[in-house]
């Protein structure tokens, strides 16, 4: 029910879990992803036909972006289109080497 609600899926949390709960949770982080990589997939392939000018901005991938956190000097990553922050790197965060890392406080709802 938690996973419906989008509550934050951190790996210390999962390590808490054990036996049927966790191996349920897992299932559903399974097909939440495969579910994600192929929504980002048709839109990727839509893109290439021509009906789209790149990724939509409805669509969260590809949208994280690193920031410096003020207080605990540490980088945590901001999804400018759903506007979620958290400290683990996104699987599909896609690393820019021209993006000079800011300086933000962290849950923060900002925007760019």
């Amino acid at each position: 029910m938690l996973l419906d609600f989008k509550a934050q899926r951190r790996k210390s949390a999962f390590d808490l879990l054990e036996g049927k709960a966790f191996d349920e949770i897992m299932k559903r982080l399974e097909i939440d992803e495969k579910e994600a990589k192929a929504k980002a997939k048709a839109q990727t392939k839509a893109a290439q036909q021509g009906n789209l000018r790149g990724v939509s901005m409805g669509s969260e991938y590809g949208a994280w972006i690193p920031y410096l956190d003020k207080k605990k000097n540490e980088v945590f990553y901001y999804n400018k289109v759903s506007r979620e922050s958290q400290w683990e790197e996104p699987k599909d965060y896609k690393k820019d080497l021209t993006y000079v890392m800011k300086r933000a406080t962290f849950g923060m709802h900002f925007y760019h």
